[in-house]
């Protein structure tokens, strides 16, 4: 029990007001202290444009001080750093630029986002970020936007609403992040056909949204003892804990494995996260979770919706290891006006295990019941001669019939040409 101990969460991500009310309800006697670097606490990140796109006071959109200091009972830090962890003694050393602190800590949860910091142009990623420059955007018509599409796809999609012409600059190749080649290139084309609004590879625009330079927060998981990878991500165990660490957990952005919330989300990064704090507090509650490795990009861009579910321990299998099938698909139970309008999907196989290790769609936003199937298939690992039985789930039930047509087709096509895109 952690009766009178101290629990100290450090940084400012999605998941933290979730697992504030997970460990106050499990333990209601604990000290929990929250170190967050800005002035608000617990704010979607991903949902700040769609706000200051529709005039939405952003201000309001964030956990009041009197319920952290009365109802969940928390001693939250604002605008504090870290300066120093000292591990021996489980003291953490704080500083707001006029005053220092220590703090002893029992348990503590890290929950940091990486970092943009771009060399020109803005950066739209904390609260401060947009208060400041979200009208000068919105003055002009013509945005261009770089960097990776998992990191600005909300942003495309909050100025496509309101009739921004939008020029999307890749880090890369275009839309290499969420898919493969083969269904990146015909996501491109798929992409630049339906929205007139957006254009790929220019940026001569009148304002520039840059979010290609990004690095990873782990000053602090270093000072933990913390093992990162070569790019220097932290590395976690399926309890969340730390690698390297003892009594430390992470729930920021992008640990490896990265792992997935069962449940389709157009912001998985979010999503991902709030599962990851709900197993941490369940795990220090001594309740002993597990969490799948499954690597997840999900979201949508005006009308198009794109998804893509891969096991993790799979990335690095060879093509030798994998059978791929591609179909297109049009649901023929859509009005007639309808009739043009498809979706692609791709999924590949263990040729040994026959189970389904990728799933990757995309298609007009309608099509979107087509996530939820993915995050099925993969999450319980459904083996290929298993699919026909999957619509009678309670997950899949009440989706659309087609789903049914959708399966079929899939299992088909593998037994059929396993080595063939279709």
């Amino acid at each position: 029990m952690l009766r009178g101990k101290d629990v100290v969460i450090v940084g400012n991500n999605v998941a933290v007001p979730k697992v504030i009310k997970w460990l106050r309800a499990y333990y209601p006697r604990a000290n929990i202290h929250i170190i967050c670097r800005e002035r608000v606490l617990g704010y979607s990140r991903y949902l700040l444009p769609y706000l200051m796109a529709y005039n939405y006071d952003v201000n309001l959109y964030s956990i009041p001080r009197l319920y952290l200091k009365y109802i969940v009972r928390c001693n939250v830090y604002y605008n504090y750093s870290i300066n120093n962890i000292d591990r021996d003694n489980k003291v953490i050393h704080i500083n707001n630029g006029k005053e220092s602190k220590n703090i002893k800590y029992d348990k503590l949860i890290v929950a940091l986002d990486f970092k943009i910091a771009p060399k020109h142009g803005i950066k739209l990623w904390q609260l401060s970020d947009y208060i400041e420059s979200w009208p000068r955007i919105k003055k002009h018509n013509t945005v261009c936007i770089k960097g990776d599409i998992r990191l600005v796809s909300h942003i495309i999609d909050a100025l496509i609403a309101i009739d921004k012409k939008i020029q999307y600059y890749p880090s890369g190749d275009p839309f290499t992040e969420i898919f493969d080649e083969d269904m990146a290139s015909i996501f491109c084309s798929f992409l630049k056909e339906r929205i007139p609004n957006i254009s790929i590879c220019e940026c001569n625009g009148e304002v520039i949204i840059n979010h290609s330079s990004i690095s990873y927060d782990n000053e602090i998981v270093q000072l933990l003892g913390a093992k990162l990878d070569s790019l220097g991500r932290p590395l976690i165990d399926r309890k969340a804990c730390l690698l390297g660490a003892c009594n430390e957990y992470f729930i920021g952005s992008l640990a490896v494995p990265y792992y997935l919330a069962n449940v389709p989300d157009y912001y998985p990064e979010e999503n991902t996260l709030v599962k990851r704090g709900l197993i941490t507090a369940l795990n220090i509650a001594k309740f002993s979770v597990d969490m799948k490795e499954i690597n997840s990009h999900l979201g949508k861009i005006g009308n198009i919706f794109f998804v893509s579910y891969r096991l993790y321990k799979e990335r690095n299998k060879t093509y030798d290891d994998i059978s791929s099938t591609r179909i297109k698909l049009r649901l023929p139970d859509y009005p007639e006006s309808l009739k043009d309008e498809y979706a692609y999907i791709k999924i590949s196989v263990d040729r040994k295990s026959e189970k389904i290790i990728a799933f990757q769609a995309f298609g007009p936003s309608k099509y979107s019941v087509l996530a939820m199937l993915g995050a099925y298939l993969i999450d319980k690992e459904i083996g290929i001669v298993l699919t026909k039985d999957v619509p009678s789930h309670p997950l899949i039930l009440g989706l659309n019939n087609s789903v049914n047509l959708v399966i079929e087709a899939l299992w088909r096509k593998i037994k059929k040409k396993p080595n063939v895109l279709l």
